[in-house]
């Protein structure tokens, strides 16, 4: 089955609000602790979101770059496991990294 034009805009917006859903790191942590991170299908998931971040219009469309940054420590297995060891407190030093990042990169 061959995709509309209207579909496939409609799967890449899609995409990218789940990408910048990714700069919520209780979120994350919720996807951790439901072990998200244990579906093969999933990882490929956050794989096929890297990609898409390839095309530079795509890129732009995002209005949490820190989002960016967490997906490409979401591809990273000992990152993951990291988080999974200490969900809590890992979310909490996470959150504390995108407020510091947010302070001093406001523009």
């Amino acid at each position: 089955m061959e995709l509309t034009k209207d579909q496939m805009i409609e799967i890449v917006e899609e995409d990218l609000e789940f990408i910048q859903y990714l700069a919520n790191p209780y979120y994350v942590e919720f996807l951790i602790k439901n072990k998200y991170f244990d579906d093969m299908e999933f990882i490929n998931y956050l794989d096929h979101l890297s990609f898409i971040l390839d095309i530079v219009e795509f890129k732009k469309m995002i209005k949490f770059p820190v989002s960016i940054q967490i997906l490409e420590l979401l591809r990273d297995p000992l990152f993951v496991r990291s988080w999974k060891n200490n969900p809590a407190g890992f979310t909490e030093f996470v959150n504390g990294q995108i407020f510091g990042y947010c302070l001093t990169n406001k523009n």
